[in-house]
């Protein structure tokens, strides 16, 4: 059985990694994002950039493995104690 992950990430793209590979990159809705040029250096989002980000996430965080590391990162740190994980 595959094991197939959809997702909308950088620049509202669609992603699908499939058995660890990204498979499928969307063309992205907004092509700058200032946390991911802060934080990666990235100054356009568009497929490529897109994909190597995706996997640098497999291969760094083990992102859609069973070696999944939550939480091991600064921006992951910076989101749950900030924007995303204590809305009210």
């Amino acid at each position: 059985m595959d094991d197939i992950h959809i997702m909308e990430a950088l620049g509202k793209s669609k992603i699908v990694v499939k058995n660890g590979k990204v498979v499928e990159v969307g063309e992205p809705l907004i092509k700058y994002c200032p946390l991911f040029a802060k934080h990666r250096g990235i100054t356009e989002l568009n497929k490529e950039t897109i994909k190597r980000n995706i996997e640098f996430r497999i291969k760094e965080f083990g992102l859609f493995t069973i070696n999944r590391r939550e939480g091991s990162n600064d921006f992951s740190r910076w989101m749950k104690g900030g924007t995303l994980y204590n809305r009210k």
